[in-house]
């Protein structure tokens, strides 16, 4: 009897030990997953801002089209 119990303390002992290890991995997991959501809001903030710019390059290159045909029109009067 006394055999069987230290190997069932030592299973729970073992089955404690990974719970722990278990439970630290999934911590680890969490706060990665975290910081993946953080750099991809990161990301998305910068996509935005660069569809902005070019959208405001495109059009200030509209307008300067504009007026390059409107001189052309001019000079050929």
């Amino acid at each position: 009897i006394a055999e069987r119990t230290e190997a069932v303390r030592a299973r729970s002992h073992d089955s404690l030990q990974r719970a722990r290890e278990g439970q630290e991995s999934l911590r680890r997991l969490v706060g990665e997953v975290g910081q993946v959501e953080a750099t991809v809001k990161q990301m998305a903030d910068a996509v935005s801002d660069f569809v902005g710019s070019t959208q405001a390059i495109s059009r200030m290159t509209s307008e300067v089209r504009d007026i390059a045909e409107q001189t052309n029109l001019l000079a050929l009067n």
